[in-house]
């Protein structure tokens, strides 16, 4: 699966085109959004073919809540990103032993599913 690389730049642009303020990149509503665009759909278009509704994935992009594995997969799956990359899996500290045993087991049982 390919990841999307978000910049400060392209950040920055698709939020304002959007007509939000720039928030935090590194979040699953911002990586959402971006992947969605990276594909060239709307909402409408994701939530049809992910089987996801409309207000899930907005509440997502506007980081209302947090996404369940169960669309967060769904949700992967359409834009072809990673599960992990997905939910900012990638971003969990790793500062002790058990930080980063704790990571591994969570991205060996999401990869598993």
């Amino acid at each position: 699966m390919g990841e999307i690389s978000i910049n400060k730049e392209t950040f920055v642009k698709a939020n304002h085109l959007r007509g939000t303020q720039p928030k935090d990149p590194n979040t699953p509503g911002a990586r959402l959004f971006h992947a969605r665009s990276a594909k060239g759909l709307t909402i409408r278009e994701l939530a049809v073919v992910s089987d996801v509704t409309e207000a899930t994935i907005s509440n997502i992009e506007n980081n209302h809540g947090r996404p369940t594995l169960r669309v967060l997969k769904k949700l992967s799956a359409v834009l072809d990103v990673s599960l992990a990359y997905l939910g900012c899996y990638d971003l969990l500290p790793e500062e002790s032993i058990g930080q980063r045993l704790r990571k591994q087991r969570l991205i060996c049982e999401i990869n598993k599913n």
